[in-house]
């Protein structure tokens, strides 16, 4: 008996996987003369199950079919694979002798549990269509042929494989010009007919012209790599090749029976999120905060506008590049402009939320270790009341933007309310509203994968902003040195 060897492209996650698991096997086959050996290229997905964010890919489950029974191409989801085959040579980036698209075309890798009679289970195989199959032309006898004398090829053909995430539909009219019909998000890709790398045209999801949208309302990008480690895997002739970390799936020989391979996907976008933090100016000087909040103060906020300046809001991305990436590596293909992330009622996290037609002193009160900021972190005594930051945007959702250089300036408007407890007032409460304007420059780059946290320090008498940088979108974190606002 012989194997029908197995090419499992795994998709891994957001985060670093402690394992990898080959979603689809394939049936043992026999062939008396071992002169045709047919190995499918199978792909399988694996991501990481701990959601660290709420953007478009999180999980394995967000790419799997978003209805029971899909029958389109948007109801199955999955991902995209760009294929290439380059015969006894390596593959070519660009040039005139750049390699074709040749063997796979924005092939959809789709979650199909067999049933549709329920939501996607766990239990089911990735599929695409058609069934494609490694060249059997390779140099070397194969261990598997104990004929003598052993079949050879007389070359050493390669493939080399480019997938993105999530995936979206290319229609039959519009493979000349690889447009996906959407007016943002990926809007655009490479022709069937074009030779060279793949490239994902990319445009900001906007509203309102110049609001851009959160992340839960917008598509995410992702690519694919090969994974943390270098990869090495056995081949037909007995050796062994590697696929260096971070870099893309190319030039890929025909591989031993069973062996899986590994795609790491990444973002290419990156965000900025805010939180809040309230403070007095003893705190923010550093001084000892423990009791200097007053027990009976709510700081809350009712909007935040942040205007960026001359920033791009549409470009394309390489599908053939390193990890990890810098906002450098993509080429922007629109002007600059001001565009505006907004908060308000529809999106500040609700405990936060300046809301006058509802706050009264006695929701205040009856609220006092719950809501406002600065009022999150108490003992059981009632007597430690250190503030720190708090998310400010509900769910934990950010703005998805393009990548930025470092100097990108940044205009924040925060308006807020101080309201205090006090039953000497007819009310039995002050409130106090502010207005706080600040612009500053980054002083360094937003890359990709990156988000950037705004955190608004807000007091009686002073306010400032903070910022740091999640690297990957995980906790790796540093600190832009911003002035305080006085």
């Amino acid at each position: 008996m012989m194997g029908a060897a197995l090419l499992s492209l795994l998709l891994t996650g957001l985060q670093s996987c402690v394992q990898s698991e080959v979603v689809q096997t394939w049936e043992q086959a026999q062939t008396d003369v071992r002169l045709n050996e047919r190995m499918p290229v199978a792909f399988g997905s694996y991501l990481g199950q701990q959601a660290i964010t709420r953007s478009a890919v999180t999980t394995v489950d967000d790419l799997k079919p978003s209805v029971i029974a899909p029958s389109t191409a948007a109801q199955k989801r999955g991902f995209g694979v760009f294929g290439y085959h380059s015969e006894n040579s390596d593959y070519v980036a660009s040039g005139v002798s750049a390699t074709p698209i040749n063997y796979m075309y924005n092939e959809q890798i789709w979650w199909d549990d067999g049933d549709d009679t329920q939501a996607s289970t766990a239990s089911g195989s990735w599929k695409y269509s058609p069934l494609k199959y490694w060249p059997n032309d390779y140099h070397a006898s194969l261990d598997v042929d104990t004929q003598t004398p052993a079949a050879q090829g007389s070359k050493d053909d390669r493939l080399s494989f480019f997938a993105y995430a999530p995936y979206k539909e290319v229609t039959t009219a519009n493979l000349g010009t690889g447009s996906t019909g959407q007016s943002d998000g990926i809007i655009q890709m490479s022709a069937n007919t074009e030779s060279g790398d793949p490239v994902i045209t990319y445009r900001l999801s906007l509203s309102n012209t110049d609001e851009i949208q959160l992340n839960t309302n917008a598509d995410d990008l992702l690519w694919g790599v090969a994974a943390s480690g270098n990869f090495t895997y056995p081949v037909a002739d007995g050796t062994s090749k590697t696929v260096n970390a971070g870099k893309p799936l190319k030039n890929l020989v025909k591989p031993e029976v069973a062996t899986p391979m590994t795609f790491d996907f990444h973002h290419a976008l990156a965000g900025i999120s805010l939180s809040v933090q309230g403070v007095f100016d003893e705190v923010a000087n550093g001084i000892d905060p423990t009791n200097l909040i007053d027990t009976f103060t709510f700081i809350k906020v009712e909007s935040v506008t942040v205007t960026l300046n001359d920033i791009h809001t549409e470009g394309t991305w390489n599908l053939n590049t390193n990890y990890p990436a810098t906002y450098d590596k993509w080429n922007f293909t629109s002007g600059v402009g001001d565009y505006k992330l907004v908060l308000d009622n529809t999106n500040i996290a609700d405990s936060l939320y300046a809301d006058n037609t509802a706050i009264t002193p006695t929701t205040l009160s009856n609220g006092r270790k719950a809501g406002g900021v600065g009022r999150k972190l108490w003992t059981n005594t009632d007597t430690d009341r250190i503030t720190y930051p708090q998310p400010l945007i509900k769910d934990g959702a950010f703005f998805m933007l393009l990548p930025m250089a470092s100097g990108q300036s940044m205009t924040v408007n925060v308006k807020y309310w101080v309201y205090t407890l006090d039953n000497n007032l007819a009310d039995g409460w002050s409130k106090i509203s502010n207005d706080i304007t600040k612009t500053f420059t980054t002083s360094a780059a937003v890359d990709c994968g990156q988000i950037m946290n705004l955190n608004l320090r807000l007091g009686m008498t002073s306010a400032s902003f903070d910022a740091t940088l999640n690297t990957d979108w995980a906790s790796n974190t540093f600190a832009f040195p911003l002035p305080l606002n006085n």
